[in-house]
């Protein structure tokens, strides 16, 4: 059966389907003896009928024959009533008997001849009761002789009938117990042939399939223990293919394995080294988890703040860096829990000494194993914010002792202009009228500069109270249009209605600033729009320009202080570099957004948004 190429399923059907046919055999051969049997039971039951009505019919005669002989003796009639009836049962017999063999031809010939002597015999028995009746002496001596002569003529048929039928029974009952023996014996082979087949089955089954599984579920062991495995298996089917496919799976899980070791050590040699590098970043580094605990510091963090690792491990950002130290009072937690990149200059930390300093913060959310972690740098600016300190009160301080003589000599150009001091020849007059721009210049820088120092200080005052905001970009419209005329740059503006909650003056100081910008970076012929709509609450404003655009590289710093985008060529645009930081800072105090799209070579899109009126 090894050498049989065969599948599970064909195995799974060969197992039933041989002892469902070897059972089909065994029922059939007791069907057959049964069957057998039935019939020998039918003959027994017809040799029995046959005996009972011969005997019968014997019992019937000798009754009959002794009726007319006691009626002889004692002339009673109620003896010839006993040999009617006696009779009259006899020739029940002979027709039950010919009833009986009519489906035996052998027996229906046995049972006619019977039954021919049966007539003959009544004939007799009758002739014989007429005698007796006539009570002749001589007929009474006849009578006698003709009795007897009947009744050795139907006991001749009768016992000749009936001997072929005890032969018969006797042959049946060696015959029934040659077949008794035969099935005993055949039900005993087939008993210890199922008993075999069934052992064979459960053997090969046990060999073929479940020994089989067994050594897959050993070369399993085997692979999570790191052993050998077992020998291939060698019949084709599924146990076979499985084995394989096992196989198979193992030489890869030993591959990946292999280069899981080689990547482990690599990784392991770079995390060392990652760890190295951060252990002498010049940055402080530190990693919370989403609840704000200090899971891990470097070593020059340890230094800014003054802890040990083990004392910081467990403590809050918040007792390194106050919600209080800021001084713009950023709602730190809620922006790096939503992934967000801190820089600013004003947070303030807390030594462990209780000492404060300024530092600049870089958040970044990441997800590991753990849950939500943040990564966190700091760089200590107090150097830096000493710096930029000392550079706001150098700016204050030329500014304001600059703003007076300028404003003094502003006045005195004026005054020459104006022909006070006498007239002037064409050439002084063009050149008193550039030192006024001049003037008018350093003073606008002048006071950009002073309101900048005023917003960073929280001293800029803003007069929050509802506007309307059309009346606002038509102003502003107004005070550049001459300048957008000399620069043959048309604006285009579609009156809205929408009202506000702004600082008027301020708020056309941002419009300005963003026309200004826009006419001044666009090519001659070109268009510059103003757009207003409302969002929401808010109400946006959109100043829109054709003109060469922002590269990418620059779009997050035009907002800061002195800062101003070169053209593809390198060009600058005069300015400040001003105008933009301080428009953030007014739009910053209304609680509103400003931003700004732009694709370089195609225009750019300034937008501020500030809360509509309710």
């Amino acid at each position: 059966m090894s050498t049989l190429k065969l599948k599970i399923h064909q195995k799974g059907l060969f197992v039933v389907a041989l002892p469902f046919a070897f059972q089909l055999i065994f029922v059939t051969v007791l069907l057959g003896q049964l069957h057998v049997a039935k019939l020998e039971a039918e003959r027994e039951a017809h040799a029995t009928a046959v005996l009972e009505q011969v005997n019968n019919l014997r019992k019937a005669t000798e009754e009959a024959c002794m009726a007319l002989v006691q009626f002889k003796q004692s002339r009673d009639n109620n003896f010839l009533k006993s040999y009617e009836d006696t009779v009259k049962s006899a020739t029940a017999s002979i027709a039950r008997l010919s009833e009986i063999s009519k489906d035996n031809k052998e027996d229906q010939l046995e049972a006619e001849k019977l039954a021919k002597v049966f007539r003959k015999t009544v004939v007799l028995l009758e002739d014989s009761k007429e005698n007796l009746i006539e009570e002749s002496s001589f007929a009474s001596i006849s009578s006698l002789a003709v009795l007897f002569k009947a009744g050795i003529s139907i006991k001749y048929g009768v016992d000749r009938l009936a001997r072929k039928y005890h032969g018969a029974d006797e042959e049946r009952t060696r015959s029934e117990r040659r077949r008794a023996v035969a099935l005993e014996s055949t039900v005993l082979a087939l008993i210890v042939a199922d008993v075999v087949l069934a052992l064979w089955l459960a053997t090969y089954m046990s060999k073929n399939v479940t020994g089989r599984l067994q050594m897959l579920m050993e070369n399993n062991r085997r692979l999570a223990s790191g052993e050998a495995l077992l020998p291939a298996l060698a019949e084709e089917d599924e146990i076979s293919d499985l084995d394989g496919n096992f196989r198979s799976m193992a030489e890869k899980l030993n591959s990946a394995q292999n280069s899981l070791f080689e990547m482990t050590e690599t990784a392991l040699a770079n995390e060392a080294n990652v760890r190295s590098i951060i252990e002498n970043m010049p940055l402080g580094v530190l990693l919370v988890n989403e609840t704000d605990i200090i899971q891990m510091v470097n070593g020059r963090l340890e230094q800014m703040f003054g802890y040990s690792g083990e004392e910081l491990q467990g403590k809050t950002l918040n007792d390194l860096i106050p919600q209080s130290g800021s001084r713009h009072k950023e709602k730190r937690t809620d922006e790096y829990r939503k992934g967000l990149i801190i820089k600013t200059n004003e947070s303030v930390a807390q030594k462990r000494s209780g000492e404060t300093f300024f530092v600049e913060i870089s958040v970044t959310k990441f997800a590991d194993a753990q849950g939500k972690q943040f990564l966190i740098i700091l760089q200590d600016v107090t150097d830096r914010h000493e710096v930029e300190r000392l550079k706001r009160e150098f700016v204050a301080m030329v500014s304001h002792d600059l703003r007076t003589p300028l404003t003094a000599v502003q006045g005195t150009l004026e005054l020459l202009h104006e022909g006070t001091y006498g007239d002037l020849t064409q050439s002084g007059t063009k050149r008193v009228q550039v030192a006024s721009d001049s003037i008018d210049r350093l003073i606008g820088l002048i006071n950009d500069l002073l309101d900048i120092e005023k917003m960073e200080a929280g001293k800029m005052r803003m007069e929050l109270k509802p506007v309307d905001l059309n009346k606002v970009l038509t102003h502003s419209l107004e005070s550049v249009r001459t300048y957008a005329e000399q620069c043959q740059i048309e604006v285009q503006y579609q009156p809205v209605s929408i009202g506000v909650i702004a600082d008027r003056d301020r708020l056309i100081q941002v419009v300005i600033n963003f026309l200004s910008n826009a006419i001044k970076f666009s090519q001659p012929g070109q268009k510059v729009v103003i757009e207003a709509e409302k969002n929401g609450k808010m109400a946006e404003v959109r100043i829109v320009d054709f003109g060469r655009g922002i590269p990418a590289s620059h779009l997050d710093s035009v907002f800061e202080r002195f800062q101003q985008v070169k053209a593809s060529d390198g060009a600058r645009k005069k300015g400040t570099g001003l105008g933009l930081a301080i428009s953030k800072a007014i739009i910053d105090s209304h609680h509103g957004q400003i931003g700004v799209r732009s694709v370089e070579g195609s225009g750019s899109t300034f937008f501020f948004e500030v809360p509509l009126v309710e």
